[in-house]
């Protein structure tokens, strides 16, 4: 994150450190510490731009990661499909199950006595 004004490493340290105010150390001695601020100890413009780029990278790096997610669970299926298969089959069969029963009630609500009775006595098969 060096901004280069010359080749080479010259400045760097000036560049990273900030300068402590004697009264915040108590010494009459200049302090150095890591930190990119001005002579007042506020931020200054380069703490911003780095703060900037830092968050962009986050946000897009987050939303690198929803993406993928979202493209894998689109990808693959919930339901696996033999186990689709069986209960579009078991469907199937309890709506014609469902059909059957209610064609079966029509015809008992139609069927007369004699029907009735021809359908007892009449053998299987």
């Amino acid at each position: 994150w060096y901004q280069r004004r010359v080749r080479g490493l010259t400045g760097y340290v000036n560049f990273s450190l900030a300068y402590a105010s004697p009264n915040m150390t108590g010494l009459n001695i200049t302090c150095r510490y890591w930190a990119y601020r001005d002579e007042n100890g506020k931020h200054n413009f380069f703490f911003w731009k780095l703060f900037a780029v830092q968050l962009l990278f986050v946000i897009t790096f987050e939303h690198v990661v929803f993406g993928i997610v979202k493209l894998v669970d689109v990808l693959i299926p919930d339901i696996p499909g033999s186990v689709q298969l069986k209960i579009d089959i078991d469907a199937t069969i309890a709506s014609m199950v469902l059909d059957d029963d209610s064609t079966v009630m029509a015809d008992s609500a139609t069927m007369t006595e004699q029907d009735a009775d021809n359908m007892v006595t009449k053998p299987l098969g």
